[in-house]
């Protein structure tokens, strides 16, 4: 069986996925976005300006890393409010992982 959802996106590192899409990180300095059954596939998404770390996703933020910069984007999950740098200063982040706040989620 062939189990290939999207097709075209070079060096593809990390996959993340929220109820309606998944996202991945191109090499190449993109983010990609596709249905989660791989419909309307678009390779350019938004800008990551030459990351080649790790993604993850949070409820309606999108988290990347960007090594070669030190630094950890992050963005709405609809593409907007691009931060490319909303951490920086760190040394080569090549992974992002992302969890709840307890406190938040207890509604404090």
């Amino acid at each position: 069986p062939d189990y290939t959802l999207v097709t075209g996106g070079g060096h593809i590192i990390g996959l993340a996925a929220t109820p309606k899409h998944l996202y991945w990180l191109n090499c190449h300095g993109t983010i990609g976005r596709a249905g989660l059954g791989g419909q309307d596939p678009n390779q350019e998404f938004m800008t990551s300006r030459g990351s080649c770390g790790g993604i993850a996703v949070l409820g309606q933020s999108l988290y990347w890393s960007r090594p070669g910069k030190g630094a950890i984007g992050r963005a709405q999950v609809d593409g907007t409010h691009v931060d490319q740098s909303f951490i920086s200063g760190i040394r080569a982040p090549f992974g992002v992982a992302v969890a709840p706040d307890p406190a938040r989620a207890k509604g404090s």
